[in-house]
C-alpha cells in the first residue's frame, strides 16, 4: 500500500468529533438544563464582577504606599481579573480555571471577598459544559428551555 492510498483511506474515514451541543442538551434533564442556564447567567455576572475587582485593585494600587506588598499584589490581581473577565465573557476554557483560582484567593478577604469567592466557586463548579470550543451556549439553553416548556416536558 502506497502513502497516497493510506492518505486517501484516512481522509475517507469519519472523524470522531465530540457530539454537538444540541445532542448533549437533549441528554440532560430539564432540571439540569435550568441549572446550566442559571449558571451561564451567573458567569456573565461574574465577568462583570472581575472588571469591578480590577477597578478596585487599581484604586488600591494608587493608594498603597510605595515599596509595600499591596503595591505589587494589587496590580497583578487587577491584570488577572481583567483576563478572567474577558475569558469568562467569552466562555474560554482557561478562564474557568483562572476564575476558580481568583475566587479561592478572594476567600481570604473576609467578609465581602469571602462571600464573592464562595458565590463565584458555586457558579463555576458545575459549569464545565459552558466553556470551551464545543460548549453549550446561553442561546441554546434558552431555546431548549422554551422547547421543553412548549412540549410540557418536566
Amino acid at each position: 500500500m502506497t502513502d497516497q492510498d493510506r492518505r486517501v483511506e484516512s481522509e475517507s474515514e469519519p472523524k470522531n468529533d465530540a457530539p454537538p451541543a444540541e445532542s448533549a442538551l437533549s441528554l440532560l434533564s430539564t432540571k439540569e438544563v435550568k441549572k446550566l442556564h442559571n449558571r451561564s447567567r451567573s458567569l456573565r455576572a461574574l465577568s462583570f464582577f472581575w472588571l469591578l475587582a480590577a477597578a478596585l485593585c487599581v484604586v488600591f494600587t494608587a493608594t498603597a504606599a510605595p515599596q509595600t506588598v499591596g503595591s505589587i499584589i494589587y496590580p497583578v490581581y487587577a491584570g488577572l481579573a481583567v483576563l478572567a473577565a474577558i475569558g469568562s465573557f467569552l466562555f474560554k476554557t482557561w478562564s474557568r480555571l483562572l476564575s476558580m483560582a481568583l475566587c479561592v484567593l478572594l476567600l481570604i478577604a473576609f467578609p465581602i471577598g469571602t462571600i464573592f469567592g464562595v458565590l463565584g466557586l458555586i457558579a463555576l463548579w458545575g459549569s464545565k459544559p459552558l466553556f470551551g470550543s464545543n460548549r453549550i451556549s446561553q442561546d441554546q439553553l434558552r431555546a431548549e428551555l422554551k422547547l421543553r416548556e412548549s412540549n410540557n416536558v418536566a
